[in-house]
């Protein structure tokens, strides 16, 4: 649920694309900060440490890697792969002050929570890209 490793990151950042990603594992926050800082993209990079939803709370990520969801029984992850991350909106964390960037999260079937929680910034006038 989330940028994961940073490789679609390390892609847009080395096209010069200014890259905001959200990913709450912290495991893959670790890895995913590792290639930022080796391939000097930190100047254009942002990272949220946390998942993506309607509302900001907390809520057990099931599973890890590249499997964590934050709904129950869509993954056989075991129970000590269970963790509770900080879920933020994205019309609270999302400033784009009009210039063009990529934004990266792998919500995994959250998806409608996510874009609940990204109505101002979907209603503006001025849409992102």
């Amino acid at each position: 649920m989330g940028a994961h490793h940073g490789y679609y990151a390390c892609l847009a950042l080395s096209a010069n694309t200014d890259t905001i990603a959200y990913e709450p594992e912290a495991t893959n926050i670790l890895i995913l900060e590792k290639h930022i800082k080796a391939n000097d993209f930190r100047n254009k990079f942002t990272l949220h440490p946390c998942a993506v939803g309607s509302q900001c709370d907390e809520l057990v990520l099931y599973g890890g890697g590249s499997g964590g969801s934050l709904l129950p029984n869509t993954n056989l992850a075991p129970e000590s792969e269970r963790q509770t991350v900080p879920v933020v909106t994205l019309d609270d964390t999302l400033s784009l002050n009009g210039k063009k960037a990529l934004c990266l999260m792998d919500v995994e079937g959250f998806e409608h929570e996510a874009l609940k929680g990204a109505g101002k910034i979907l209603s503006n006038k001025i849409k992102p890209y």
